[in-house]
């Protein structure tokens, strides 16, 4: 065995050199694995550029290959490179490898190394003499060993220019992807995984696109546009679009709109309802692949519309439904409620140029907005102001916007038409005058007004002139007034315009209409009926128009009273003998009791009209108060009695009872035509009735002839009565009154 004072000597000495070695050997290892992988890695890049520019690979593909080539990289790294490095070597097995390089030592190294470890020389056997004489040796020998001679010096120069070669190419192609547009758009597209493009003659642009993704509305038809940038050197040619769904690929050719000088191309997906994807190629370009989502598109649950009126309408809502149109009074306000399906990014109401935003909740779900009433609100756009009191006219359209970007597909819109407060409408008709009234006559009006928010007042506008040369006058007479309370909007009464306070003369033109104005601020409106005309004489011209009307009516009766001597006649021949078959003269009798009919009819309108007009004409005389004079001269024939008991009150009655009966009558001969008996006896019944009728119409007629024999000779006793009073004020007047008998002048004659 060894001596103490020399033992473990060699194995310290050995360890050291072959340490040194083993740092030698881990920077070969480094050098020979990282220049093979840098290469690897140059000629996978070189491999996927040459791919991807002839193939155009999309995204996907890309990202396939970038896969690949990270894991053969990472894979190669770690077989070639880290697990050689991380693996320890033996000092036997490098020892080894250095006898191998030095033959000339007979391996002594190695048998000294072996018998300075082994402390168990003697018990083995062993000689201790010798095993020392053997380290020795290989102490000896040490210094003439060169361990570097181990490693295959060759090797590694061609290792250490295979690496600078791959730092060098490495080099190469940063500057490369920094200087070139060619390696720049490689780096971008397989490494970033970018969409930039190579470069090319077409540029394809997909319209809508968000990192990929398309969000198109559910169900809905959606037309897609892809368009030639300005870039492409060459812009005429087709496009198409490959779409990928659950049924496989198929290609659509796309149809250019003639928009952005021909470049744009448009197709319509119809109908979408489940989720696919698509690209764009044409020219040298295709586009990376779409991923079409689907999402609900916006909309609107419910939209809550409310008018707010005037205040001076008291009128404060009023509930709009539907898209209208909605008429609403000038100065009106809106008030908006909407209600979304789903939270919404931006909610706002357009009209024209117009737009306002509308005010969200918390929850983003529920908006509104308020144009005021009565105040002037001025709408922002994107070019302009507009200045409007309350809401303005025109159509409104919603325009939804959700978070992600989908505005709302269904149109969701109403109109609004402003509309002015129409004055009222005033229907006016005079009772009981014609168109001539004397000075001190009444004028009674009827008359209804209405208007959508209240009458204020009512009057009556009246001019007038007296002669073609004067002056026209005019006054206006309070009619009605608002009472205190609630509006009034619908008025139907009575108004009396009284001539005499106003001094009228005879010949004098008067005009007239009824106003009436409602509660609009700041100037009400003012409505009017038609426009009256009425000619201011004295009252023996209008007793004179009087009676030339009342002979008119009395010709009317007597024509009456003569159709019914016709009447009468015609029904006697219905007894006649028969001429021709019994057939005809049945349908001849059938013809004559039609026609016999209708005359009697006809008979009973004429003298109603004629009663009528004599109920008209005696509300005149009372409106005209024509006879306060009369009842002077005999209070038992004033026209009112005259005309109500031997007039109006005969005709009533014949019209009502017997002209009636008459016309029953000839119905029932008519249904009795068959049987002979029956039918005699009712013909003798009719003209019974018929002989009646004739009898009070000549009474009629007789009290109609007395009454305006009655007038004339009345008119004439009131036209010498006036004469005289003239004469009387006249005689006052003179201060000799014998000039009134002057020779030059008659007694009857007017003092010019």
């Amino acid at each position: 065995m060894a001596s103490a004072a020399k033992s473990g000597v060699f194995t310290e000495t050995i360890v050291k050199r072959l340490g040194w070695l083993q740092r030698k050997l881990r920077q070969w290892l480094a050098v020979h694995g990282a220049g093979r992988w840098l290469w690897l890695v140059l000629a996978m890049f070189a491999i996927d550029l040459l791919v991807d520019r002839i193939f155009k690979m999309d995204f996907s593909q890309r990202a396939i290959i970038l896969v690949v080539m990270v894991g053969l990289g990472m894979v190669w790294f770690f077989r070639r490179l880290w697990r050689p490095l991380t693996h320890g070597i033996s000092t036997d097995a490098l020892l080894f490898e250095v006898e191998r390089s030095h033959p000339q030592l007979g391996q002594v190294l190695i048998n000294s190394l072996q018998l300075d470890r082994d402390s168990q020389i003697a018990a083995k056997g062993w000689s201790p003499q010798l095993a020392e004489a053997t380290i020795e040796q290989g102490l000896a020998r040490l210094p003439e060993v060169d361990f570097g001679a181990a490693l295959d010096q060759i090797q590694g120069r061609r290792n250490l220019l295979v690496l600078f070669g791959g730092l060098a190419a490495t080099l190469l192609l940063i500057l490369g992807v920094w200087q070139t547009e060619f390696l720049n758009t490689w780096f971008r597209r397989n490494l970033m995984l970018t969409t930039d493009q190579w470069p090319q003659s077409t540029y394809l642009e997909i319209e809508g696109v968000d990192q990929g993704v398309l969000v198109v509305p559910r169900g809905t038809d959606h037309r897609q546009l892809v368009w030639v940038t300005e870039t492409s050197s060459v812009a005429d040619i087709d496009v198409q679009l490959e779409v990928e769904s659950g049924g496989g690929r198929m290609l659509h050719s796309m149809k250019p709109t003639g928009k952005r000088d021909g470049r744009e191309h448009a197709f319509t997906f119809h109908s979408v309802a489940s989720e696919f994807r698509f690209r764009a190629s044409g020219g040298d370009d295709i586009t990376e692949w779409v991923q079409v989502k689907l999402a609900e598109p916006p909309g609107l649950t419910q939209l809550g519309l409310t008018g707010l009126l005037p205040s001076y309408t008291q009128q404060a809502r009023l509930a709009l439904e539907g898209g209208g149109p909605h008429a609403l009074l000038a100065n009106s306000g809106l008030e908006l409620n909407a209600d979304s399906n789903k939270p919404l990014k931006t909610c706002e109401l357009r009209m024209g140029d117009l737009t306002w935003q509308l005010e969200p909740d918390a929850t983003r779900q529920k908006f509104s907005f308020l144009f005021s009433p009565d105040q002037v609100y001025t709408a922002p756009s994107s070019d302009s102001t507009v200045a409007a009191t309350g809401v303005p006219s025109g159509k409104y359209t919603m325009h939804l916007v959700d978070d992600e970007g989908l505005a709302n597909v269904r149109e969701f819109s109403f109109t609004i038409k402003s509309v002015e407060d129409q004055s009222p409408a005033v229907r006016a008709k005079l009772l009981g005058i014609s168109g001539l009234v004397v000075p001190r006559a009444i004028v009674p009006t009827s008359f209804n007004v209405t208007d959508d928010f209240g009458v204020q007042q009512m009057k009556f506008d009246v001019q007038w002139s007296a002669g073609d040369q004067a002056a026209n006058q005019s006054q206006q007479i309070d009619v009605w007034q608002s009472p205190a309370g609630p509006p009034t909007t619908t008025i139907d009464d009575v108004a009396v315009l009284r001539l005499e306070p106003l001094a009228l003369t005879p010949d004098t033109s008067l005009r007239f209409v009824l106003q009436a104005s409602d509660l609009r601020p700041p100037q009400p409106g003012v409505g009017q009926s038609r426009e009256f005309l009425l000619r201011v004489v004295t009252e023996e011209e209008l007793r004179a128009d009087l009676l030339r009307r009342e002979i008119e009516q009395r010709r009317a009766f007597q024509q009456a009273y003569e159709t019914q001597l016709e009447l009468v006649s015609g029904v006697r021949q219905l007894t006649a003998t028969a001429e021709g078959t019994p057939e005809e003269w049945d349908r001849n009798r059938q013809n004559s009791l039609i026609a016999l009919f209708r005359s009697q009819r006809a008979i009973g309108t004429s003298v109603d009209s004629i009663a009528n007009r004599f109920e008209e004409f005696l509300v005149e005389v009372k409106n005209n108060r024509l006879d306060e004079e009369m009842q002077a001269i005999d209070p038992a024939r004033t026209i009112e009695s005259r005309f109500s008991n031997e007039i109006i009150g005969p005709i009533r009655e014949l019209d009502v009872e017997w002209i009636t009966n008459a016309c029953r009558n000839l119905d029932n001969c008519r249904m009795n035509l068959a049987d002979v008996g029956v039918f005699a006896s009712s013909v003798a019944q009719t003209l019974k009735i018929q002989d009646e009728i004739l009898e009070r119409m000549r009474q009629i007629l007789a009290s109609m002839e007395d009454s305006e024999n009655f007038q004339e000779v009345v008119n004439k006793l009131l036209e010498i009565k006036r004469v005289e009073e003239r004469m009387k004020q006249e005689l006052k007047g003179l201060d000799n009154p014998e000039r009134i008998f002057d020779k030059d002048k008659g007694i009857f004659d007017d003092d010019k």
